[in-house]
């Protein structure tokens, strides 16, 4: 009766086991097909960026992208508790 029990219970290992692997496998191919689809949808939304940049390429247009910086100094006192030199 013992060495039924050690076989059933050696087989309800395995099948668990085959169940894991199959389940695992799954999760990894739905997540490759998740970033595959991820990737492709960045790809189609960027099409007509990535045409207009050939075209302006194509004339000898450069890009020039313009803006505003503000340069914010940190203010605040050293561990010493004098005044910070504005210099440095």
């Amino acid at each position: 009766m013992k060495a039924l029990a050690q076989i059933a219970s050696a087989l309800f290992g395995l099948v668990l086991f085959a169940a894991a692997f199959v389940f695992a496998w799954l999760v990894l191919v739905l997540a490759a097909l998740g970033a595959l689809m991820l990737w492709g949808w960045i790809l189609w939304r960027n099409r007509r960026a990535r045409r207009a940049a050939g075209r302006a390429a194509q004339r000898g247009e450069t890009l020039v992208i313009e803006g505003e910086y503000v340069v914010d100094r940190d203010e605040r006192l050293p561990a010493g508790g004098g005044r910070k030199d504005p210099n440095a």
